[in-house]
């Protein structure tokens, strides 16, 4: 067994569902929209974490494709965009905004803990390194 595997195994949990519910109910209420009904967001979330028919972005991470904070901000873009549509796409007013704490709950949502960032979080590539293939 590689020291890889270990890690992935030790910090790898299945995200709570649960939890992940609270988030989209907050991040629905923060910005004064419907939120997802819980079969609505059960299917979302079961789409994007595990379905081999979806994304099966945790899938994704255990492979190294993704980091933590990309999947945060995954989850994150799915849920505003399927609750927006839900609500068939309103106008939002000109002060709402998603206050600081949706990453930390979707992080502990996902994780069970905050979201560790990568050299590549911290410092990601600018577009002239992009373009040009090099990195």
């Amino acid at each position: 067994m590689s020291l890889a595997l270990t890690f992935i195994e030790i910090f790898m949990r299945k995200p709570s569902e649960k939890e992940l519910y609270k988030c989209a109910v907050e991040l629905a209420n923060q910005i004064e929209i419907e939120p997802l009904d819980v079969d609505e967001a059960r299917k979302l979330f079961d789409y994007l974490i595990y379905s081999e028919d979806g994304k099966n972005i945790l899938a994704a991470l255990e492979s190294g494709l993704v980091t933590e904070i990309e999947v945060r901000k995954f989850m994150v873009d799915h849920v505003f965009t399927t609750t927006m549509k839900k609500n068939g796409w309103p106008k939002l007013p000109e002060d709402a905004s998603l206050v600081e704490n949706i990453p930390e709950l979707f992080e502990n949502a996902l994780f069970g803990r905050l979201a560790v960032p990568t050299y590549s979080d911290l410092n990601p590539p600018s577009n002239e390194e992009l373009t040009s293939g090099s990195t």
